[in-house]
């Protein structure tokens, strides 16, 4: 399933223009052994929960895939194709504020998702999607309407616009959330995530700085991406 969604990526790596994320823009390197510990992880008992969360996903059975993921979880809570897979069935369902959720939890463990997550949005033509992602999009402005102080969801907005690549003040509603809570870690490592994606490294690792003192795990994540990334332009030298 996987390997069917990475060939598809590849197969559509083209059209990324169209949307404004350019195919050379993706720094990230794969890491056979990390996919690797995360099936060990999750086991046969976890791989066969996920396959059965897989094959109600495809028929639409929603909260019948939510539960055998949840059960993956329940074994490993940082199996990031899992959080990647809920992130995508509550898009589904139209509760993106829950897919953000899910979809953090996946590029917090493995920023590679972000191309995945990209994806999924992108490519997803179906009109109540679309609207529904509008919506949340409208519901998180509104929030902070009432609330200018919500640092949350001003990082939510963030990664939603970021991602959507619809709305160029991304990065402006990051610094807004860390400008209300500037040890807000989260909000620093989708930023230093986001400047990695866009291959600005100077910029990821200036952000990356900030989180060691904030959060080591995740700067750990971020500092081992960093050094994939510069570990790829390497070698297409």
């Amino acid at each position: 399933m996987r390997k069917f969604i990475i060939f598809i990526i590849l197969f559509f790596a083209l059209l990324f223009v169209q949307c404004n994320i350019s195919a050379q823009s993706i720094p990230f390197s794969s890491d056979d052994s990390v996919p690797e510990e995360m099936l060990k992880k999750r086991g046969k008992t976890g791989t066969e929960l996920f396959g059965k969360a897989i094959e109600f996903s495809l028929k639409k059975e929603y909260d019948k895939a939510i539960e055998y993921c949840e059960k993956v979880i329940a074994i490993n809570p940082d199996d990031y194709e899992v959080n990647f897979t809920l992130g995508s069935i509550y898009a589904d369902k139209g509760d993106f504020k829950k897919a953000v959720e899910y979809y953090q939890k996946s590029t917090n463990v493995y920023p590679n998702e972000m191309i995945l997550i990209a994806m999924s949005i992108a490519f997803n033509g179906d009109q109540n999607y679309r609207n529904n992602l509008d919506k949340t999009i409208e519901d998180y402005k509104n929030e902070i309407a009432k609330n200018p102080n919500d640092y949350q969801t001003y990082n939510d907005l963030a990664y939603i616009s970021f991602l959507l690549k619809m709305d160029p003040k991304f990065e402006e509603y990051y610094k807004k959330s860390i400008g209300i809570k500037p040890d807000y870690a989260q909000a620093h490592y989708n930023l230093a995530l986001d400047y990695l994606y866009i291959n600005n490294k100077r910029l990821a690792l200036e952000e990356c700085k900030i989180l060691e003192k904030l959060n080591k795990d995740l700067a750990k994540v971020m500092l081992r991406a960093i050094d994939l990334a510069k570990k790829n332009k390497a070698n297409k030298l």
